[in-house]
């Protein structure tokens, strides 16, 4: 059976990225762009939260992208434009701390929509058929609100100002007002005399040759490879944004992106002040790993754990074991809490993973180098073959209705436990130190007495 791609709500999109990059502006951080596939997964988890009725975040998220999510209720209008759902997400910061505190998750809405490091970003919507709910959620990669990397992420308002959204600005305007009024005038979001923070409108006509407008490469050895232009319109005042990309000789590619104010139908004049944004584009197709601020790709190293599993299970014959979203999930939390504890380690005893099988471990900084290695030689595969060789000192030959659990063998029973069908993996790294916290959790749990003698067969040569 084929089941079709959820639609996406193209006008929502153009003005939620319209809003997050006038937020971002405000503090100096590059401006997102568009990712389809971000966009059709936003979508889909919007659908569910309509039909679930309340707010929940995507077990798929932790560690893979970032999530967003706000609710509107029906009241007199119906109409849940993309503007508001950014202000509202970015209305956090009036809770939010520019002292160098990290970790200020009560603000993690606010955060992700100005998080530096985030290049591309996809948002969806759905109404509740039951009750007129109306459900906004973003999707951002690479995530942000990762563990101790917000003052790296997070600058202050270049203004020095905070700039609250008004509740016109999250509810909107009266049904009986104009749609447009969803940034209101006489309560600036933006300061006007800071062109970086306007609104972009879509550019509707041709301006004839540009090129002797176009921004430059920041190297001579930077070519070229794509264009784009929009206007910008303003108490009447209109001006063009150029967006040049560039790659460079190793592959790589940024942009820059020049502002020039446009003179009549017919005329250019380039403004006294440019303004440049220089970042990394991408391919919407291809994502790439989600890093870290500490260089580390919490999904690289869940999908070489899994590898890793697999083929050390492959020697004793027993069935590969399969990802689990959800299990990753609660992982990656799991991992995260550990990094935050400190030096403990310890099983997690919450409802949901009580039942699992777990194995905890924490490595010192000079193990999560976590540069990208050859397949098998990661510090995933490394941490799995250390617990895999506590098979010396298991004996085989005790194997009975009375064999518990030896306490030097746990981790290498649990890897290659047959009743055992799905694996979640979670790895937080603290990015000062480098030091980290590594969990899986599995399920059907092993290590259970009186079953080793089917559940733990000797490998095959």
């Amino acid at each position: 059976t084929v089941v079709a791609a959820p639609v996406v709500d193209r006008q929502f999109n153009e003005e939620c990225l319209e809003a997050h990059n006038v937020y971002r502006a405000l503090h100096g951080c590059p401006p997102l762009v568009f990712s389809a596939k971000l966009a059709r997964q936003a979508q889909k988890w919007a659908e569910q939260l309509a039909i679930a009725g309340y707010l929940k975040h995507s077990p798929n998220a932790a560690g893979n992208f970032g999530e967003n999510v706000a609710l509107k209720m029906a009241l007199r209008s119906r109409d849940y434009r993309g503007s508001q759902a950014a202000a509202q997400w970015y209305s956090e910061i009036e809770m939010f701390d520019f002292d160098g505190k990290e970790n200020q998750s009560r603000c993690g809405h606010f955060s992700q929509v100005v998080w530096k490091s985030t290049r591309k970003v996809g948002f969806g919507k759905a109404v509740s058929e039951e009750d007129g709910k109306m459900f906004a959620v973003g999707h951002y990669f690479p995530p942000g609100n990762m563990l101790n990397c917000w003052v790296a992420n997070i600058p202050q308002p270049l203004s020095g100002q905070i700039n609250i959204p008004s509740h016109e600005d999250i509810m909107g305007a009266d049904v009986s007002q104009s749609a447009t009024k969803e940034f209101s005038s006489n309560q600036p979001l933006v300061d006007d005399s800071n062109p970086a923070s306007r609104l972009l409108l879509t550019a509707s006509q041709e301006f004839g040759d540009l090129t002797q407008f176009e921004p430059k490469p920041k190297d001579s050895q930077d070519r070229q490879i794509g264009k784009s232009t929009k206007t910008r319109i303003l108490n009447g005042e209109k001006s063009l944004i150029i967006t040049v990309t560039f790659m460079r000789p190793d592959g790589s590619r940024y942009q820059v992106t020049d502002q020039i104010a446009v003179q009549d139908s017919s005329g250019l004049i380039p403004t006294g002040s440019r303004h440049h944004h220089h970042h990394e584009a991408y391919d919407d197709d291809n994502d790439g790993e989600d890093t870290n601020c500490a260089g580390f790709s919490p999904s690289r190293f869940a999908a070489e754990m899994l590898q890793a599993h697999n083929k050390l299970r492959e020697r004793h014959k027993v069935p590969e074991l399969h990802r689990s979203d959800s299990l990753n999930s609660l992982a990656q939390k799991w991992a995260e809490q550990l990094l935050l504890d400190g030096n403990s380690l310890r099983r997690c005893e919450s409802a949901e993973a009580r039942s699992l099988g777990q194995s905890v471990a924490r490595r010192p900084g000079s193990w999560t180098a976590l540069r990208p290695a050859p397949p098998g030689l990661g510090p995933a595969a490394q941490l799995a073959r250390q617990w895999y060789s506590e098979m010396k000192g298991f004996d085989f030959s005790r194997l009975g209705d009375e064999t518990r659990c030896e306490l030097n063998g746990g981790h290498f029973t649990q890897m290659v436990w047959r009743a055992t069908k799905k694996l979640g993996v979670g790895c937080a790294v603290d990015a000062n130190t480098g030091n980290a916290c590594a969990v899986c959790f599995y399920h059907p749990c092993g290590n259970i007495a009186g079953q080793f003698s089917d559940n733990v067969p000797p490998p095959y040569e």
